[in-house]
């Protein structure tokens, strides 16, 4: 009894492989495959679908908010086309953007402000060519209001600003950009900005 006793504790603690040889050499066969063909898919996934098995790369950082410390806008134009040579002639051209001139009649040139009164301030010029012995006056004004925002080009000099001057652009307005060819200036494209601030 005590035989049998002691061989069925070494049956239960130590149990036989009873698969067969041809089995296990399947099973063998089986994981190699599945070895093999989780690493083809790897090797020959599109680059996208590799890019989703990889672990998510972190968020990029937000870029950051270009700085406005007066609080306005800065408007940016210029001619597509040269301004003319004359002895002594005025024309118009768009308050932004690029444009072409136009007479000081010419109300496709006119554009229109904001539903808010505004200040201009700022307004820089620069010219391509010199006005020599001559002069161009640039003036940002509302239509149908005296006076603007002014800067003077002459002698060899190409840019001219403003300066500390303001001009008040009431809500609504037709605003545009006046000209000044005094002394035959010779034809030249322009580029001017100016700074729009909420009074």
């Amino acid at each position: 009894m005590a035989d049998e006793q002691q061989s069925h504790r070494i049956d239960i603690a130590q149990p036989r492989d009873r698969a067969s040889p041809v089995t296990r050499r399947r099973q063998s066969r089986w994981l190699g495959w599945g070895v093999a063909t989780a690493a083809a898919i790897l090797i020959f996934a599109p680059a996208a679908a590799r890019h989703r098995l990889r672990a998510p790369a972190a968020a990029p950082s937000a870029a950051p908010a270009l700085a406005s410390g007066s609080g306005g806008s800065w408007f940016m134009g210029g001619t597509v086309s040269d301004l003319p040579s004359c002895g002594s002639c005025e024309v118009t051209l768009p308050a932004s953007g690029s444009g072409t001139f136009g007479t000081m009649n010419n109300n496709a040139n006119g554009q229109l402000s904001p539903g808010v009164a505004v200040v201009a301030s700022r307004l820089t010029v620069h010219i391509d060519t010199a006005p020599g012995q001559a002069s161009r006056s640039f003036i940002l004004f509302v239509r149908g209001m005296t006076g603007g925002l002014r800067c003077d080009i002459t002698g060899t000099a190409t840019t001219c600003d403003s300066g500390a001057a303001t001009a008040v652009i009431p809500a609504g307005s037709i605003v545009q950009i006046d000209v000044a060819n005094t002394g035959g200036a010779p034809a030249t494209r322009a580029q001017f900005s100016w700074l729009a601030t909420p009074q």
